[in-house]
């Protein structure tokens, strides 16, 4: 015997035939689904389209171009001055005071916290410089 016919082994042959028997009707009734369900799904698709098509048909309105275009200058203009008054900013205002007052209290903190970054790598610099010129000497 085979690999895949060891399964059958010292099994009788009506308990064998009785197996491709059910393997056969299983088969038959799973084709029988898989064709039931294409042909439901081939349905609802053809459903869809008909319905889609028909809205649209529906919502199409003969129209002018001119009346398409008629409002959008209107409708620019009103969104220009919506982002004006959104992105506007005001002068003299607490907000920006005390933002600017803060800034400066920072910067103030910096330099007197003691020498920046740049600050000591400039004196690291001229020390390097001074020492190797006196070596050279």
């Amino acid at each position: 015997m085979l690999d895949h016919q060891q399964k059958y082994s010292g099994k009788p042959i009506e308990e064998v035939e009785y197996f491709f028997a059910d393997q056969a009707l299983k088969q038959k009734t799973f084709a029988h689904e898989e064709t039931q369900q294409k042909s439901n799904l081939s349905s609802d698709i053809e459903h869809i389209v008909k319905k889609a098509k028909k809205s649209l048909g529906a919502e199409q309105v003969e129209a002018s171009k001119n009346s398409k275009v008629k409002g959008i200058r209107k409708n620019r203009l009103q969104e220009k001055e919506a982002l004006r008054k959104e992105e506007a900013f005001y002068l003299g205002t607490e907000d920006q005071s005390t933002g600017v007052e803060k800034a400066e209290e920072e910067m103030e903190t910096k330099s007197s916290s003691g020498p920046s970054k740049t600050q000591l790598l400039r004196q690291k610099q001229k020390e390097m410089m001074e020492n190797a010129k006196g070596k050279r000497s």
